[in-house]
């Protein structure tokens, strides 16, 4: 009896064994089932839209009237910046965002004159402005008023009313609540998107377990920034900005972003055949009558670009030199005249670029006298523009004003370049490409002593580097490279610094052959090198010829370029237009 009595106390423990393995299942089962389902909680919208306070940041919390900005880039290639640190405002029913955010990036053309405090856009052949606080603005004169302030001052900064960006550029906006925010849009070029194939979340980061920033319905389309495999970067049209499952989202393709602003072409007038270019200094009006024995000397020579305008004054004042007879003659060797302007004062050139009446008063100036003097075009060689701080967007500002006058009045515009390395993108030598007829590039002054020590004016080398440099940033259509006409002789000092002189090609081979001296071919820098002792100096010297402008050519050949020019007329060698002509 005892041991059965024992038997039936025992049965108990299979059952608690088994309840034990079942809660067992049972937790593992919860704690898989939450692990693998997908979190429910969403973000903190006013932090992730960067409205609220951040100590660390610096940042205050917005005001009642602000909203986020959100910025759907042409493609970017990463999330990190679309939603910004900065915020836009409303008033009067309007949206304002800051001037900077607009100018650096949706339109470069946007510009604001804090000289006249007058805003301006530009395209091919418009020039809209706004005063500041103006309810209205002017196309090309005539003003259109609005029931609002189309550009407006707040905290010491300029903003742009939406609307206005909206009509004039390629970019479209939307606003959107909880959290109040805007979404731009810069319509143009190439984006990739893709389709919701069903109900789902847009995350902060790329997995189930991260905050929601908001849901998207099947239809959805969704721009593709990002691609990690699993998960994809992505921004909705509603500003939703963050990653999707991979296998939520279907048809990606690449498509031209749509925008519905009509924009007028950027046309440009073209040669009837290479240009052949050279420069006439010319530095008083007597200097014109040069003209006939240089152009008879460069028969093939199809543009002169004589130096006749000058900035007058700080005003807006401009001297000039042209001279409609000149101007007959050269038509009648076949040849176009494209009048330099010269910025020999650089306070004349800041106070006047930076000021749009002051600009407007110089290309009234220009426009009238090429009218008047039957010239062809206008040739711009502001080469102080990087000695001034700031002053880039107000000179492509000034070329962007010019270039429509000259579209509309049919002249050439053409606009000279330092060799387009990144210390001289204050010329934005891309924006030239797209508003100038020609862009020329000067491929000579390679070493000018100081730190960067001596060397060749233009060697075969510089020469290649200046070319690629360019025709990656313009079109090889639309280039003139120009070389030069004379030669760089460099005089070493007892005290080992240098002294250099430039000489025309005839007189730099006269003073070799008054000093009794020979100079080496370098086949690799394409040029003549002498060394000599001169009354206690050391001369360096390199040295033009028929062959250096050979190689030179034959080199350039090869990219597709418009044509050649040269500075300047009289320094060159006899045979050298023959040369020129062999290639253009």
């Amino acid at each position: 009896m005892a041991n059965n009595n024992n038997r039936r106390r025992l049965k108990p423990l299979p059952i608690i064994i088994t309840v034990i393995i079942l809660a067992a299942i049972i937790v593992a089962a919860v704690i898989l089932i939450k692990k693998l389902s997908p979190a429910r909680t969403y973000t903190d919208f006013e932090y992730y839209y960067n409205l609220s306070g951040d100590s660390e940041l610096g940042r205050e919390a917005a005001r009642e009237d602000e909203l986020a900005i959100v910025l759907q880039q042409q493609n970017p290639d990463k999330l990190e910046g679309l939603i910004l640190q900065s915020r836009a405002f409303s008033m009067d029913g309007q949206v304002y965002v800051k001037y900077r955010i607009l100018k650096n990036n949706i339109d470069d053309r946007i510009y604001f004159d804090d000289v006249d405090n007058v805003a301006v856009i530009t395209n091919a052949l418009q020039m809209v402005t706004a005063e500041l606080g103006e309810h209205g603005y002017s196309v090309d004169g005539n003003f259109v008023s609005t029931d609002y302030a189309v550009v407006t001052e707040r905290d010491g900064d300029i903003y742009f009313a939406m609307d206005f960006i909206d009509e004039f550029s390629s970019a479209s906006y939307e606003v959107f609540e909880n959290p109040a925010r805007v979404v731009i849009k810069h319509a143009c070029g190439t984006i990739k998107t893709g389709e919701v194939s069903k109900n789902t979340q847009i995350r902060v980061k790329g997995g189930i377990k991260s905050n929601i920033v908001g849901d998207v319905e099947k239809g959805d389309e969704l721009q593709i920034i990002e691609d990690l495999d699993d998960w994809l970067g992505v921004m909705s049209s509603e500003g939703y900005v963050g990653y999707i499952k991979a296998n939520a989202v279907t048809n990606i393709q690449e498509t031209q972003a749509a925008n519905d602003y009509d924009e007028p072409e950027y046309t440009s007038l073209t040669t009837p055949d290479h240009v052949r270019m050279g420069w006439l200094a010319v530095y008083t009006l007597d200097a014109n009558i040069e003209f006939y024995e240089l152009a008879d000397n460069a028969p093939q020579m199809n543009v002169i670009s004589p130096t006749w305008y000058f900035l007058a004054n700080d005003e807006g004042g401009v001297w000039m030199l042209s001279d409609g007879s000149i101007v007959d003659a050269a038509h009648e060797r076949g040849m176009l005249v494209w009048a330099l302007f010269d910025d020999a004062n650089t306070d004349y050139v800041e106070a006047v670029l930076s000021s749009t009446s002051k600009r407007k008063a110089v290309i009234d100036a220009v426009m009238e006298d090429m009218r008047l003097e039957n010239i062809d075009g206008i040739n711009i060689d502001f080469e102080r523009i990087g000695l001034v701080n700031d002053l880039g967007d107000d000179f492509i500002e000034f070329l962007r004003e010019l270039s429509i006058e000259c579209r509309k009045a049919g002249k050439y515009l053409s606009v000279d370049n330092y060799a387009p390395y990144d210390y001289n993108a204050c010329y934005h030598i891309e924006e030239q490409s797209r508003l100038c007829d020609y862009v020329v590039v000067m491929a000579y002054d390679d070493y000018l002593g100081g730190a960067d020590g001596i060397g060749p004016n233009s060697s075969l080398p510089f020469v290649k580097e200046v070319a690629d440099l360019t025709v990656s940033k313009v079109e090889p259509s639309k280039t003139v490279i120009a070389l030069p006409f004379y030669n760089r002789f460099w005089y070493e000092q007892t005290d080992g610094t240098f002294i250099q002189a430039s000489y025309n090609t005839t007189k730099a081979w006269y003073l070799l052959e008054l000093a009794g001296e020979s100079a080496a071919w370098d086949e690799e820098l394409g040029l003549h090198y002498a060394e000599y002792d001169e009354d206690g100096e050391r001369v360096h010297a390199w040295l033009e010829s028929e062959d250096s402008y050979q190689a030179k050519l034959g080199l350039l050949e090869g990219y597709g370029i418009a044509g050649i020019a040269g500075w300047c007329l009289g320094q060159e060698i006899p045979e050298l237009w023959e040369v020129i002509a062999q290639y253009y």
